[in-house]
């Protein structure tokens, strides 16, 4: 489960992924996070994104504990991809 001081990065994921849907890329989005919790670096994560092999968290980042979606954003993660595999199907 998420602790409520990583919520607002979360959210801010989303956001990004539907600023990049509504320009029909992935909805996807990207947010760099430091210890103290300030954000460095944001973006979305577009058409390019296809262009690289994706690889699984544990294979980058050995005995990373990986969950989601959050109970908060589950909702909303399943919504932007319903649109995008509505909006953009061929490009999958």
């Amino acid at each position: 489960m998420a602790k409520s001081d990583e919520l607002p990065c979360l959210r801010l994921r989303v956001e990004l992924a539907a600023e990049a849907l509504s320009t029909s890329d992935e909805p996807s989005g990207s947010v760099l996070v430091g210890e103290d919790g300030a954000v460095p670096a944001e973006g979305r994560v577009g058409r390019a994104h296809a262009l690289v092999r994706t690889l699984p968290v544990n294979e980058v980042a050995p005995g990373v504990s990986v969950e989601g979606p959050v109970p908060e954003l589950a909702e909303q993660v399943r919504d932007l991809h319903r649109r995008f595999d509505t909006k953009v199907p061929q490009q999958r």
